[in-house]
């Protein structure tokens, strides 16, 4: 409708032009949106630098396998029997009653 009363007022040749130029300017926003919030997240980024120390990283664990079911866990959460590991007490006990 609005199309129209500008068709009336101005020459319908011209619309064409308004087009590409409200297109032109939505992206020229939508671009300048993008790089402003790229901006900003760079700068929070180096605003709060992580520490990187020596307490935070973990080493290696030793992996063992439940004698039962073969589920790989580390040594420390596992539960020994009388020569094996087992993921969990209730394969402990089925295979070692």
């Amino acid at each position: 409708m609005w199309a129209r009363a500008l068709c009336l007022k101005y020459s319908c040749s011209e619309l064409p032009d308004m087009k590409y130029a409200i297109v032109f300017l939505v992206i020229l926003l939508g671009v300048w949106l993008w790089r402003k919030n790229r901006a900003d997240d760079r700068n929070e980024a180096g605003a709060q630098p992580k520490p990187k120390s020596a307490t935070t990283s973990t080493a290696p664990q030793v992996m063992v396998s439940c004698a039962l079911c073969g589920v790989h866990l580390p040594k420390s959460e596992a539960f020994s029997g009388k020569a094996k590991h087992y993921c969990s007490l209730a394969h402990r006990q089925q295979r070692e009653p």
